[in-house]
């Protein structure tokens, strides 16, 4: 009702605000790694030798969307935030959290959330929450800022904006979020979280706005509700774009709840997204918890949404429980998406965990989905002993890769954590303890996992994350945010193996790490340190890396770092590193 309408939108702003105040970092230096293809594309470990400095250092930071991106396809172009672009560009004047854009390979950074027609003034307002497309050309972000188009008007929120590299300072942004009657008018409410197609031709995104989609002249209903929203830069302002979340009775009508997690598939056809609107597919019965549905932009108008996390006995019949985070492979056929249903796979024990599934537009609905976090010998299919979650998938679309605490999903085993009641050297009690009193068990291991689609069941998942069997058994390992190239063939991720030797007091536990995995590479070699210490090429940092990024063909590894030895001469808190 009227009442709800201010509340919900101001639910859209709190949240982007809160992606803001989740960004880690408060000051960076930005250092430029070149990690050269060798023969066979292996890679080169990240040594002095290989390090190419442009001398480059600022105050920023690195946040990874899941689902967006961040690095260029090659791996050239990085997208980050910064605050102090002062840094970063000659003669950059301006303040607050700004968008930028660097060149690997001559150096150059650019200031992205520019106002109009200038490349050194910074807009007036914060940006944020960048995706990139897959040469590095554009790169949609969401901003409060009001001077990024010449002539805008409107609200006073957070918009969606397209910045194009190529294009001259007067006309390199583009507003995404616009009213229909025109280009230069701002929705009448706040909009954000944008994803790009591969050629930055399409932006989908989220937004509480009621006068931005072509489909309908003026909203009612609906109002302050969070719709997913399709833009076409190559159409015309009023009909550029479409509401994904429609009902399907009427295109103007949009969903009868709240949507989030839109991400677009990257030949720009199809968008995934989650939400617990009952009115999306004709017919749909079942559970009213939220549920992922695929939206096709060549579909006719009222049949353009798909239930993805239906019943095995029938497409049209929601999932029994939270379905959510879904990924999308590049041609949009493939979905894969975490969940706590126990309807989706017919047959399927599920233990009651959530878990990772896939799902293909091409097959029949009985075999549309099929549990990815399963036990190699399965038969009816059964989930691990842990929940799962993290889930990416890569381009091609065979290979998904998830975090999870389950230890019956592969051949390896998974050992708990070796120092769980183990006294403490200092006093105070037991491991985990401030003081005296019952043991608290610290959280069980988590590990990384790559599932392959055309694997027998008995093999198709595989442990990423084993510790270094160099170092012995005394290991705990933590560890999660995976990524993958889109040929399946490398996984970054990030991680701590706690070695008991190490002497750290208690109860402090070693930096996490970020390291690159080599599915085609001999087990002994498949793992490299990429976070590792001027010291040596085995040797980890002496602080934090985190949030990793990887580009599409597996060539650079892009992440953000405390630590200052990783680099000669780094003065700063924190780092950029790619």
């Amino acid at each position: 009702d009227g009442h709800q309408a201010p509340e919900r939108a101001r639910q859209l702003r709190l949240g982007l605000r809160r992606r803001l105040a989740q960004l880690l970092l408060a000051g960076a230096t930005l250092f430029f790694c070149r990690v050269a293809p060798v023969a066979g594309d292996t890679l080169l470990a990240m040594s002095l030798a290989d390090r190419s400095f442009q001398g480059v250092s600022a105050s920023g930071d690195f946040e990874t969307t899941p689902g967006r991106r961040q690095l260029s396809d090659d791996g050239r172009w990085v997208v980050f935030q910064s605050q102090r672009g002062v840094l970063l560009v000659p003669g950059y004047s301006g303040a607050g959290e700004q968008l930028f854009l660097a060149d690997r390979l001559t150096g150059i950074v650019r200031l992205v959330s520019a106002a109009t027609g200038s490349t050194t003034q910074a807009a007036n307002g914060r940006s944020i929450l960048p995706a990139l497309n897959s040469d590095g050309r554009f790169v949609a972000f969401t901003s409060e800022s009001t001077d990024l188009v010449a002539g805008v008007s409107g609200e006073l929120a957070f918009n969606v904006y397209l910045w194009d590299r190529d294009a001259g300072p007067s006309s390199a942004t583009r507003l995404v979020s616009h009213r229909t009657s025109g280009s230069l008018e701002r929705g009448n409410d706040s909009s954000g979280d944008p994803d790009l197609s591969a050629d930055g031709r399409y932006v989908a995104f989220e937004s509480a706005a009621t006068d931005i989609s072509g489909d309908a002249a003026e909203e009612s209903s609906g109002v302050g509700t969070i719709q997913s929203y399709f833009w076409d830069g190559n159409a015309p302002p009023a009909e550029a774009t479409r509401r994904i979340s429609h009902s399907s009775s009427s295109a103007s009508s949009p969903a009868n709840d709240d949507v989030r997690n839109v991400v677009l598939s990257a030949n720009g056809r199809y968008a995934t997204y989650s939400t617990a609107a009952t009115d999306l597919v004709a017919g749909t019965s079942g559970e009213t918890e939220e549920n992922v549905y695929i939206w096709d932009r060549d579909a006719p108008a009222l049949a353009g949404n798909r239930l993805v996390s239906h019943d095995a006995g029938g497409a049209l019949v929601r999932g029994n429980r939270d379905s959510s985070e879904p990924r999308i492979s590049n041609d949009g056929r493939y979905l894969v998406f975490r969940s706590l249903a126990t309807n989706l796979v017919a047959g399927a024990e599920t233990n009651w965990r959530v878990n990772i599934y896939l799902w293909d537009r091409e097959a029949a609905a009985s075999e549309s989905i099929r549990l990815v976090s399963h036990t190699p010998l399965s038969s009816p299919p059964t989930g691990g002993d842990g929940d799962s979650f993290d889930n990416r998938i890569s381009g091609g679309g065979r290979f998904v890769t998830f975090t999870t605490s389950s230890t019956d999903l592969g051949p390896d085993p998974v050992r708990g954590l070796v120092h769980e009641f183990e006294p403490n050297p200092s006093g105070g009690g037991l491991y985990g303890l401030a003081g005296s009193g019952p043991p608290v068990p610290p959280p069980p291991p988590t590990n990384i996992y790559i599932w392959d689609r055309d694997a027998p069941t008995a093999t198709a998942n595989q442990r990423v994350s084993i510790p270094d069997e160099r170092e012995g058994d005394q290991h705990d390992v933590h560890a999660n945010e995976s990524v993958v190239s889109d040929d399946g063939r490398y996984v970054a991720y990030r991680s701590f193996t706690r070695d008991l030797t190490r002497g750290l007091p208690y109860p402090v536990l070693p930096p996490t790490d970020i390291f690159l995995w080599d599915r085609e590479a001999p087990r002994p070699s498949a793992h490299r340190l990429v976070s590792h210490s001027t010291e040596g090429l085995a040797v980890s940092s002496n602080a934090e890396a985190l949030q990793p990024a990887l580009s599409g063909d597996g060539s650079v590894v892009a992440f953000t770092s405390t630590a200052t030895d990783l680099v000669f001469g780094d003065l700063y808190f924190t780092d950029v590193f790619a």
